[in-house]
């Protein structure tokens, strides 16, 4: 989990830092206006923390590799001879850290405003991109290796010159809505019109290069469908569409409004069309940020192959389409904590634990729906849900590791250096937080209900965990490995997509009249998959 998140913000760290070196093309196209010296300043600002947010993650991930090797989490310790060894004994441990100095002295080159400063970032830029291809699943392939780290070495650098200026139009929008007022709105128009080959074309490299990847690693459709590198991978697609979409949009609706304002000298219309503009390019820049992060996820997931060693059988899918209802028989964890491997009753646990978990998933979907049908039915469900929650809560803490609480074999510190163990309590912890806030909604407008922007950056958040979240354990079978991953993916799909419909519908970016009840559905779908289809044992 913690490597996955790690690789995400490495990614997004240098796409956006590369989207700062791609602004200098398009910022000096904006000819004139005051706004010329706070551009720069914007862009250099966020490039440079950029560049230094992957560095760090960079860094802290050598840790977190050590700590997996020896099969737990850095909060039970990591000896620091063992991550020197790594550092500068493997090729890996050495990449990382030639990654780490380059970003770094990028974050610095960002003060550089000159001609030669910008052949500096530009140099360093490349070279950092360059180390982050070179410890991919590209650098891994047997044979043809040098063009497999070629062709992701390109995807990185169109990544950057596409989504990174997104992201960097998007920081700067104030200067966007001023434009008019300092009779800068013609050079905006027309920047923004020059914007789109580049932002073609990068488009179609990363399409490009990014196809002959997943041609290359998914060598199936039915292993692009049941394996948890598959469905993460579509899911990346999926947001790539929205990018698309929203770019359509403003390539072919908005900036020639902008730019017909911008003729006419119509400051209203100038207004009408820039904020249509922003709310399409918000879409895009939000699910650019995911787009990168479930991209770095999927760099950290292994993927099928030809031999296809991580996907599932048939039976296994077969099992996954058949649901059946949970389990009234409780598992008695004596028959399990303590043996070297899972055993059957190990697995009927977990199965328990999932299925009775989406039960109380579904019944929280169920109330946040009730809340958003405005009715005097809404007021109940704002009162008593979070009530609803603490039993949860309790549920996951309690049983979900019964070496911890239940039978009491194992300590606190024991406890949190398995990672299994500590995400099931950082969830439970995440349920009881929920509650706090749940129990201040009846403060918040109607439409703010429930939770506010907390829930969705949550939703979100913790699905992006999900999606990293890999169960691989000397304890469990390669197949049983993959079963875990793909249903973990299943439910980090359906999370991150709940929670970015509720962004935008509290953004004010989608209509609520026909989302509103599209995110909480889709919870409840969440909750009926864990309840009804989880399995385990096939």
């Amino acid at each position: 989990m913690e490597h996955s998140l790690l690789h995400a913000l490495q990614l997004v760290g240098l796409t956006v830092a590369g989207g700062s070196l791609w602004w200098r093309w398009i910022g000096p196209a904006i000819a004139h206006g005051s706004d010329g010296e706070g551009r720069r300043a914007t862009a250099g600002f966020w490039g440079r923390w950029a560049a230094w947010l992957a560095a760090t993650a960079t860094f802290l991930d050598l840790f977190v590799q050590v700590a997996e090797l020896e099969g737990r989490t850095v909060f039970g310790g990591v000896p620091l001879q063992l991550v020197l060894d790594f550092s500068t004994g493997t090729n890996v441990g050495q990449l990382a850290v030639a990654r780490v100095f380059t970003l770094v002295l990028l974050g610095f080159a960002f003060f550089l405003s000159t001609a030669a400063g910008a052949l500096i970032q530009l140099g360093l830029y490349l070279l950092a991109a360059a180390l982050q291809a070179s410890v991919t699943h590209a650098a891994a392939q047997p044979t043809g290796t040098a063009l497999a780290v070629g062709i992701h070495f390109v995807h990185l650098v169109a990544l950057s010159a596409w989504i990174g200026t997104v992201l960097q139009l998007w920081l700067q929008r104030p200067f966007l809505m001023e434009a008019f007022a300092g009779d800068n709105a013609a050079a905006w128009a027309g920047a923004l019109r020059r914007f789109s080959p580049v932002a073609l074309t990068a488009a179609a490299f990363v399409f490009v290069s990014g196809t002959i990847a997943a041609v290359r690693f998914v060598p199936s459709i039915y292993d692009l469908l049941f394996s948890a590198y598959g469905l993460t991978l579509i899911l990346k697609l999926v947001l790539v569409a929205v990018i698309l979409a929203a770019g359509a949009f403003n390539f072919l609706v908005a900036v020639p409004k902008m730019e017909e304002a911008a003729r006419t000298h119509s400051h209203g219309a100038w207004r009408t069309a820039s904020r249509d503009f922003l709310r399409a390019l918000e879409i895009e820049a939000t699910a650019g940020v995911l787009a990168i992060a479930v991209a770095g996820i999927v760099a950290s997931v292994s993927p099928p192959g030809t031999e296809g060693a991580v996907s599932l059988t048939r039976e296994q899918v077969a099992a996954l389409i058949t649901p059946k209802l949970p389990s009234a028989s409780f598992v008695d964890p004596t028959l399990f904590v303590g043996d070297v491997e899972r055993n059957r009753f190990d697995l009927l646990y977990s199965e328990f634990m999932h299925n009775w978990s989406g039960v109380g998933v579904i019944v929280m979907g169920l109330f946040w729906l009730v809340q958003a049908t405005a009715t005097r039915a809404a007021g109940w469900a704002t009162r008593l849900w979070p009530y609803v929650f603490v039993p949860f809560a309790v549920f996951i803490s309690a049983f979900a590791d019964p070496e911890v609480f239940v039978l009491r074999q194992v300590g606190f510190w024991e406890a949190v250096s398995d990672p299994v163990v500590l995400e099931h309590q950082i969830g439970a912890l995440l349920v009881l937080w929920l509650v706090w806030l749940g129990r201040r909604d009846s403060c918040r407008p109607t439409e703010q209900r429930p939770l506010g922007p907390t829930l969705p950056l949550l939703m979100i958040g913790g699905s992006l965990l999900l999606l990293g979240h890999a169960h691989a354990s000397v304890r469990a079978t390669q197949e049983l490995t993959n079963l875990i991953n793909v249903q973990h993916a299943v439910l980090g799909i359906l999370g991150l997509l709940a929670g970015t419909i509720r962004w935008f519908l509290l953004r004010g970016l989608l209509p609520t009249r026909y989302f509103r009840f599209a995110w909480g559905a889709l919870i409840v779908l969440l909750g009926a998959f864990m309840a009804f289809f989880y399995r385990e044992v096939v």
